[in-house]
Protein backbone atom coordinates (compact mmCIF):
# COMPACT_ATOMS: atom_id res chain seq x y z
CA UNK A 1 0.00 0.00 0.00
CA UNK A 2 2.82 2.39 0.86
CA UNK A 3 4.44 1.94 -2.57
CA UNK A 4 1.15 2.56 -4.38
CA UNK A 5 0.53 5.63 -2.23
CA UNK A 6 4.02 7.03 -2.71
CA UNK A 7 4.13 6.45 -6.48
CA UNK A 8 0.66 7.76 -7.29
CA UNK A 9 1.01 10.75 -4.95
CA UNK A 10 4.42 11.68 -6.33
CA UNK A 11 3.15 11.45 -9.89
CA UNK A 12 0.19 13.70 -9.01
CA UNK A 13 2.55 16.15 -7.32
CA UNK A 14 4.76 16.32 -10.42
CA UNK A 15 2.05 16.64 -13.08
CA UNK A 16 -0.25 18.98 -11.12
CA UNK A 17 1.55 22.24 -12.01
CA UNK A 18 1.31 21.42 -15.73
CA UNK A 19 -2.44 21.06 -15.37
CA UNK A 20 -2.80 24.35 -13.52
CA UNK A 21 -0.74 26.29 -16.06
CA UNK A 22 -2.98 28.36 -18.34
CA UNK A 23 -0.21 28.67 -20.90
CA UNK A 24 0.30 24.92 -21.24
CA UNK A 25 -3.43 24.16 -21.04
CA UNK A 26 -4.32 26.65 -23.76
CA UNK A 27 -1.66 25.29 -26.13
CA UNK A 28 -3.09 21.78 -26.14
CA UNK A 29 -6.45 21.13 -24.52
CA UNK A 30 -6.52 17.46 -25.54
CA UNK A 31 -3.21 16.83 -23.78
CA UNK A 32 -4.56 18.66 -20.74
CA UNK A 33 -7.58 16.34 -20.67
CA UNK A 34 -5.41 13.23 -20.97
CA UNK A 35 -2.98 14.32 -18.26
CA UNK A 36 -5.95 15.37 -16.11
CA UNK A 37 -7.36 11.85 -16.28
CA UNK A 38 -3.98 10.45 -15.22
CA UNK A 39 -3.88 12.97 -12.36
CA UNK A 40 -7.36 11.91 -11.22
CA UNK A 41 -6.33 8.22 -11.27
CA UNK A 42 -3.30 9.14 -9.15
CA UNK A 43 -5.50 11.01 -6.67
CA UNK A 44 -7.88 8.07 -6.52
CA UNK A 45 -5.16 5.54 -5.68
CA UNK A 46 -3.24 7.98 -3.50
CA UNK A 47 -6.36 8.91 -1.54
CA UNK A 48 -7.62 5.36 -1.01
CA UNK A 49 -4.21 4.08 0.06
CA UNK A 50 -3.85 7.21 2.20
CA UNK A 51 -6.97 6.28 4.15
CA UNK A 52 -5.58 2.78 4.72
CA UNK A 53 -2.16 4.13 5.75
CA UNK A 54 -3.72 6.70 8.10
CA UNK A 55 -4.69 3.84 10.39
CA UNK A 56 -1.03 2.84 10.57
CA UNK A 57 0.28 6.37 11.22
CA UNK A 58 2.72 7.14 13.99
CA UNK A 59 0.99 9.35 16.52
CA UNK A 60 -2.12 7.37 17.31
CA UNK A 61 -5.65 8.64 16.90
CA UNK A 62 -4.68 12.29 16.36
CA UNK A 63 -2.40 11.43 13.43
CA UNK A 64 -4.86 8.86 12.09
CA UNK A 65 -7.58 11.52 12.01
CA UNK A 66 -5.25 14.14 10.51
CA UNK A 67 -4.06 11.94 7.67
CA UNK A 68 -7.47 10.30 7.29
CA UNK A 69 -9.22 13.64 6.79
CA UNK A 70 -6.47 14.74 4.41
CA UNK A 71 -7.13 11.67 2.27
CA UNK A 72 -10.90 12.14 2.40
CA UNK A 73 -10.67 15.82 1.43
CA UNK A 74 -8.13 14.95 -1.26
CA UNK A 75 -10.57 12.47 -2.80
CA UNK A 76 -13.53 14.82 -2.31
CA UNK A 77 -11.91 17.85 -3.94
CA UNK A 78 -10.68 15.68 -6.83
CA UNK A 79 -14.16 14.25 -7.26
CA UNK A 80 -15.70 17.72 -7.23
CA UNK A 81 -13.21 18.91 -9.86
CA UNK A 82 -14.03 15.91 -12.02
CA UNK A 83 -17.78 16.42 -11.53
CA UNK A 84 -17.54 20.13 -12.41
CA UNK A 85 -15.63 19.53 -15.64
CA UNK A 86 -18.12 16.84 -16.65
CA UNK A 87 -20.81 19.50 -16.15
CA UNK A 88 -18.71 21.89 -18.29
CA UNK A 89 -18.36 24.30 -15.38
CA UNK A 90 -14.80 25.29 -16.15
CA UNK A 91 -14.32 28.01 -13.55
CA UNK A 92 -15.68 25.79 -10.77
CA UNK A 93 -13.50 22.93 -12.03
CA UNK A 94 -10.44 25.18 -11.79
CA UNK A 95 -11.34 26.27 -8.25
CA UNK A 96 -11.65 22.65 -7.12
CA UNK A 97 -8.37 21.76 -8.82
CA UNK A 98 -6.58 24.55 -6.96
CA UNK A 99 -7.92 23.21 -3.68
CA UNK A 100 -7.02 19.67 -4.69
CA UNK A 101 -3.48 20.48 -5.75
CA UNK A 102 -2.75 22.29 -2.52
CA UNK A 103 -3.87 19.15 -0.71
CA UNK A 104 -1.55 17.17 -2.99
CA UNK A 105 1.19 19.61 -1.96
CA UNK A 106 0.75 18.44 1.65
CA UNK A 107 3.40 15.84 0.80
CA UNK A 108 5.90 18.69 0.52
CA UNK A 109 4.69 20.75 3.46
CA UNK A 110 4.74 17.65 5.67
CA UNK A 111 8.45 17.23 5.02
CA UNK A 112 9.16 20.93 5.56
CA UNK A 113 7.32 20.93 8.89
CA UNK A 114 8.99 17.68 9.89
CA UNK A 115 12.44 19.20 9.34
CA UNK A 116 11.48 22.36 11.25
CA UNK A 117 10.08 20.39 14.19
CA UNK A 118 13.12 18.13 14.37
CA UNK A 119 15.50 21.10 14.26
CA UNK A 120 13.56 22.95 16.96
CA UNK A 121 12.34 20.14 19.18
CA UNK A 122 14.65 17.23 18.37
CA UNK A 123 13.91 13.58 17.71
CA UNK A 124 12.96 12.83 21.30
CA UNK A 125 9.57 14.51 20.72
CA UNK A 126 9.03 13.02 17.26
CA UNK A 127 5.66 11.38 18.01
CA UNK A 128 4.17 14.56 19.46
CA UNK A 129 5.54 16.57 16.56
CA UNK A 130 4.12 14.10 14.04
CA UNK A 131 0.66 14.35 15.58
CA UNK A 132 0.72 18.12 15.05
CA UNK A 133 2.25 17.80 11.58
CA UNK A 134 -0.49 15.37 10.49
CA UNK A 135 -2.81 18.39 10.54
CA UNK A 136 -0.33 21.20 9.92
CA UNK A 137 0.79 19.72 6.60
CA UNK A 138 -2.60 20.24 4.94
CA UNK A 139 -4.99 22.50 6.86
CA UNK A 140 -3.02 25.71 6.15
CA UNK A 141 -2.63 24.62 2.51
CA UNK A 142 -6.39 24.26 2.18
CA UNK A 143 -6.95 27.64 3.86
CA UNK A 144 -4.49 29.28 1.45
CA UNK A 145 -6.26 27.63 -1.49
CA UNK A 146 -9.63 28.83 -0.25
CA UNK A 147 -8.40 32.38 0.27
CA UNK A 148 -6.83 32.40 -3.20
CA UNK A 149 -9.95 31.04 -4.88
CA UNK A 150 -12.18 33.57 -3.13
CA UNK A 151 -9.85 36.52 -3.72
CA UNK A 152 -9.07 35.93 -7.39
CA UNK A 153 -12.30 34.32 -8.45
CA UNK A 154 -10.00 32.30 -10.78
CA UNK A 155 -11.36 34.04 -13.86
CA UNK A 156 -10.25 32.44 -17.07
CA UNK A 157 -8.48 34.91 -19.32
CA UNK A 158 -9.19 33.05 -22.50
CA UNK A 159 -12.54 32.42 -24.12
CA UNK A 160 -10.86 29.57 -25.99
CA UNK A 161 -11.63 27.06 -23.25
CA UNK A 162 -15.24 28.17 -22.95
CA UNK A 163 -15.71 27.74 -26.70
CA UNK A 164 -14.18 24.26 -26.73
CA UNK A 165 -16.37 23.05 -23.88
CA UNK A 166 -19.59 24.59 -25.20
Amino acid sequence: MLYIHAFSSLLALVIGPFLLSRKIRNKNLERHKLIGKLYFICIFFGGLTGIYLAFKATGGTVATLGFGFLSIFWLATGSMAFYRIRQRQIQLHRKWMIRNYLLTFAAVTLRIWLLIFILIDGLENYITSYMVISWLCWVPNLLVAELYVRKTGTKLKSDLLDQKFS
